[in-house]
Parts: C-alpha cells; structure tokens; sequence
C-alpha cells in the first residue's frame, strides 16, 4: 500500500488514487501485483482499484445483507488482469515493446456509507470461489456491532476479524472441491475455456464495519462515520464448511463459534488445515496488517502479488 504525498488534497477517490501511484512509486520488490486502495473521510469513501481485486459495500436490507456498491475486474484477457509490475533493468531491457499497467490505468469509485454497513476488500481468490448469495449468506450470519447496541446487545457484536475469517475459510475450502461450480468456471466458459473444480489462488479478506464517529459531550454531533476496529484476516476459529450435496454438489454451512453468553471472538492467530478429505495441501490464504484507526481518514489497501 501506499501513502498519498503531504498537501494532497481533492476527491476521496482522487487521494486514493494517489495512494496507489505513490505505492507504484516507492516499490523496491520485484514482481506484480494487483492493488486496491480505500480512503474513508467521514461518511465518503474513495476506492482505487487495479486488477481483478476489489471490495464490496453491504448494507442491512429487510431480507438480510444487500450489496450496495461493488468493484468491477479489470482484465486484459482470460484470467490475466491488469497489475503493477517492476522488472529489473535488464529485463525491461530485453522487453521493450512490452506494456506495462500503471496507476493511472486504476478505476475510481466513489460513495457514501451508512452506519452498519459493512466493508469488504478482497484478491480474486475470495470473488472466484465463492458466489455473491454464499458472501452474503455467511455475512448475515454476524452481528453489527450498531445493531448490537440497538438491541442491547453489544458485547455479542461479531468482530470484524470473525467475518474476515470465515470468508476467506469458506472460500479455502470452494477451492479445494475438485467439483465445485465456482464463479471462476462461468466467467473461463465465457472466454472459451472449461474449468471444473474450485480455483486454489491467494485469498486475503479485509473487513470494516462502519461506525459513528466517536465524539465527548462537548462536541456538538457529527455526521461522520469511521470503522472502529479493521481486522485482516488471520486464519484460526470459525466453523465454515461445505457440506456434499446430491449429483456432486455442495452447499455453504457456517456456524459463527459461540458461548453460552454469545458470539465468542477466536484468536487470530491461529492456523487451518483443509478439512476437505483427500485434497492436497494447500498454502493458508494470506493475511495483511491490521489496520487501526488513527483520525477521521482512513486508508487500507488489498492486492495480490506475484514475484518474479
């Protein structure tokens, strides 16, 4: 991640966007990455996004979660989006008709949050695996911390590192089925190309739900809203599975861990091993930093790299 130069000023999706040009600025390693940046300035949010990672807005709706606002893929063809890329000079060299993406090549989004909503960012191994209805399914499994205090229930409030995790454990286990029907087989059969089974890929899954800006008794009241915890995802407890169906299909069961006094919040560092019988091992999805209010901005960022 990147962050934007001192003095930036202008749109949430245009410091975002600057964000991410000073991350392709700074970058010592050698390799490429997809990147998305989120910038949050009291109740506006800024995305920049570059290749096939992305987030997602969800909202409290009459039926359960709805999805607000979504990012798009930027691909150049099947299964080969768009990323930063640094070679090393001799290499480059040895490519000089080859073009490269850049930050300005990002796509910028802008809207606005509710307190409630909850915030997503992901690599593609979370929107491969898994179908936006089982997304939305495991999420209506958790508590809002603003419904939590609606209801006098706000210690039971699901952590946002709890729904990080069983998204991304969920979507672990799609692509270990070796045959699972997984978004990334419809979009390979537009492209010509016939892929059975889940996709095994990074998997990373950052989480924020969004809440009132905290204020003292002094202040007067403030329309802002901030993300009072943002976790990454850490592999450890959590109970996502998938369940075999009949003709080879299976189903998406999670099951928040709870005490008897409510939702229990797991440590995040634990470890997983797949519980799919038979299935080779497989790396554990990867975690990012977690990200931690420090003023009424916030920046967090996802991407998947490759090196080279």
């Amino acid at each position: 991640g990147g962050v934007a130069a001192p003095g930036v000023t202008g749109s949430v999706e245009d410091r975002a966007a600057s964000a991410l040009a000073a991350a392709e600025q700074t970058a010592e390693n050698y390799g490429a990455s997809t990147i998305t940046l989120l910038v949050l300035e009291g109740t506006q949010v800024g995305v920049a996004n570059l290749g096939d990672s992305g987030f997602m807005l969800l909202r409290k709706a009459q039926h359960g979660m709805t999805v607000v606002k979504r990012s798009e893929e930027q691909q150049h063809s099947w299964n080969c989006p768009y990323q930063l890329t640094r070679l090393p000079k001799a290499l480059a060299a040895r490519l000089p008709k080859v073009s490269l993406d850049t930050a300005e090549d990002c796509e910028r989004y802008c809207f606005e949050v509710q307190e409630g909503d909850l915030l997503l960012m992901f690599t593609d191994g979370l929107r491969d695996n898994l179908h936006e209805r089982e997304i939305l399914h495991i999420v209506d499994c958790a508590l809002p911390p603003a419904f939590g205090e609606l209801v006098g229930l706000a210690e039971h409030a699901t952590p946002p590192e709890n729904v990080a995790r069983a998204l991304a454990l969920a979507a672990q286990e799609r692509s270990l089925d070796p045959v699972a029907k997984v978004p990334f087989n419809e979009y390979s059969k537009r492209h010509g190309y016939q892929c059975t089974g889940g996709k095994q890929d990074d998997i990373t899954v950052v989480a924020a739900w969004v809440m009132p800006e905290p204020r003292s008794v002094s202040q007067c009241p403030m329309p802002a809203a901030t993300p009072v915890s943002i976790e990454s995802v850490s592999l450890g407890g959590g109970a996502a599975r998938l369940h075999k169906g009949h003709a080879g299909t299976s189903k998406l069961k999670y099951e928040m861990p709870r005490r008897s006094s409510g939702y229990e919040q797991t440590s995040p560092a634990g470890g997983i091993t797949s519980s799919t019988p038979g299935s080779p091992a497989a790396r554990p999805p990867q975690g990012r930093a977690a990200f931690r209010p420090m003023s009424s901005t916030r920046s967090l960022g996802a991407g998947k790299s490759k090196k080279g």
